[in-house]
């Protein structure tokens, strides 16, 4: 968020039964409103992931008060493991680098950064380890707005701090050094990658996003000598109406898509706006196109995963673009996490996304609401998500997590004696607001036959819909489509499958199911 911009007066807290959010393509799955947070913090900022050894997922959320951390492997139930208190602000930003969350803020009371060791988590321990102010070498570091870190490099970047942007040295963790900074502007936020080919071979470069000054590149590679390469004010007319907030870069360095979060409050575009540059040639960017989503509210920050961008946009929650075609972009769905207004270009609601989970479970960290917990499933081309396994007599191992998308060889059958027939269920849940008919697909590996079949809502039987023969050296899958959603879909958007698997083999092949899938076409 800008520094300095006028917030709002009073902010509503969530308590008790948790709000149902609109959405399209997007389920709502838990929520920690600020009052259940220690110290029932006044506001959240933002948000970042942490993924522990053992697998359990953790979200590193920037609250008013400080910085809190949550453990969210059950994204239903989400818990709360500890908090570091820290200065009272609005801006409260973090990064997790080699198993170590780093936390800034900016206004009055900031300290510098403050340095979390993770490692103890999934034993319920977070510790500040550590401050780091700059004074005890004579760079003095106080505020800093945003931060970046580049875990091949082990290098953290500080951004829009009273020393500029600043490149520190992270590989002792609890140690930072700094390498160098830049101060030719201010910097509000930047993204660092080293190019792996190309003219800028083995070269670290950042995208420098600098509020009103609009996108520079610099050569970061060498921190004590930073060589700046191209620059551009995407509004040519712009002048202080516009904004370069923050940015995803896509991961073939082709495409940058900003985030400006000025452009829509300063009647520059009618809509929430994403700027499309090409940085092709770093040292000259070129605007090549915008989507505009056709919703009067303001862009904030972003991430891209698996060519989809996952967009905090402030009163309108967060929305989720598809940008296989990269200058050509299309709402895939959203989830609104201010339902009272979302026609408004005001600075409140969602703060911050994190999309990179294992788990492709998505934080929000909202303004008013604190951390929201979503499955993008539907809008990402997963299918609606599983609600429910009837594991029937295919033993223990039917996980919704794994059953949604392909997981080659994953043995499903793990009863002791393997039966000649075998039968699960499972039930879908539709989060799309139109739908016109429900297609099946089906992944399996055993020698025999294969049978779909759908639960009839208006007769209550399961009817048979496909009908195929499972693979033996390999998978085979099988889709059924066009199927009547005034059948097999109720009025509550669910859709039961009934998967059996028959042979005459004796002894019975062992059965592995790797996806079931439905997919509602709107």
């Amino acid at each position: 968020m800008l520094k300095g911009t006028c917030l709002f007066a009073a902010l509503a807290l969530v308590g008790g039964a948790f709000a149902q959010y609109q959405s399209d393509s997007v389920r709502f799955l838990g929520q920690i409103p600020l009052n259940e947070f220690p110290g029932a913090p006044a506001s959240g900022a933002g948000c970042y992931g942490y993924t522990s050894p053992s697998g359990r997922e953790y979200v590193t959320m920037g609250l008013r008060n400080g910085t809190a951390v949550v453990e969210i492997t059950n994204p239903v139930n989400p818990t709360v493991v500890g908090h570091i208190p820290g200065p009272n602000s609005l801006w409260h930003e973090n990064v997790v680098m080699n198993r170590y969350c780093y936390s800034v803020s900016d206004g009055g009371g900031a300290v510098g950064i403050q340095i979390i060791d993770l490692n103890p988590v999934d034993n319920g321990v977070v510790n500040l380890v550590a401050t780091y102010d700059g004074a005890a070498v004579g760079k003095p570091l106080s505020n800093v707005h945003t931060l970046q870190a580049d875990p091949g490099q082990k290098r953290l970047y500080a951004n829009g701090s009273n020393r500029g942007f600043v490149v520190f040295d992270a590989r002792n963790p609890r140690a930072l050094v700094e390498m160098g900074n830049w101060t030719k502007k201010y910097v509000h936020d930047s993204l660092v990658l080293k190019h792996l080919s190309g003219p800028w071979k083995n070269k670290q470069i950042a995208y420098l996003f600098c509020g009103t000054a609009g996108l520079s590149i610099v050569d970061v590679t060498n921190p004590a000598n930073m060589i700046d390469l191209g620059e551009l004010a995407y509004y040519p007319n712009g002048g202080g109406r516009t904004y370069c907030h923050s940015a995803s870069l896509t991961p073939d360095l082709k495409h940058l898509y900003i985030n400006d979060e000025f452009d829509e409050n300063q009647n520059l575009t009618p809509s929430a706006t994403t700027v499309i540059l090409d940085v092709q040639n770093l040292m000259n960017p070129v605007k090549v196109g915008e989507y505009q989503s056709g919703i009067d509210t303001v862009d904030h920050n972003s991430l891209l995963r698996d060519g989809f961008l996952y967009l905090s946009a402030y009163k309108a929650g967060i929305r989720i673009y598809d940008t296989k075609n990269p200058t050509s972009i299309t709402e895939a769905g959203w989830l609104d996490t201010f339902p009272t207004a979302t026609d408004d270009t005001s600075y409140e609601g969602n703060w911050g996304v994190y999309s990179l989970f294992p788990s492709k479970v998505v934080a929000l960290s909202d303004i008013n609401r604190g951390l929201i917990l979503v499955d993008p499933a539907e809008a990402i081309g997963l299918g609606a998500p599983i609600t429910s396994i009837d594991a029937g007599n295919m033993g223990t191992d039917m996980d919704p997590k794994f059953l949604r998308e392909s997981d080659d060889f994953r043995i499903r059958n793990l009863a002791p004696v393997q039966p000649q027939t075998v039968t699960f269920r499972t039930r879908h849940k539709t989060n799309r607001l139109t739908s016109s008919s429900i297609s099946v697909t089906l992944e399996c590996r055993g020698r025999g036959t294969a049978f779909i079949r759908l639960r009839n809502w208006q007769t209550g039987l399961f009817e048979s819909v496909r009908s195929f023969p499972c693979g033996i050296a390999k998978d085979a899958t099988s889709t059924v489509s066009g199927l009547s959603k005034a059948k097999y879909m109720n009025a509550s958007g669910e859709v039961e499958v009934q998967i059996q698997a028959k042979s005459n083999e004796d002894p019975a092949p062992r059965w592995e199911f790797d996806l079931v899938r439905v997919d509602v076409a709107r």
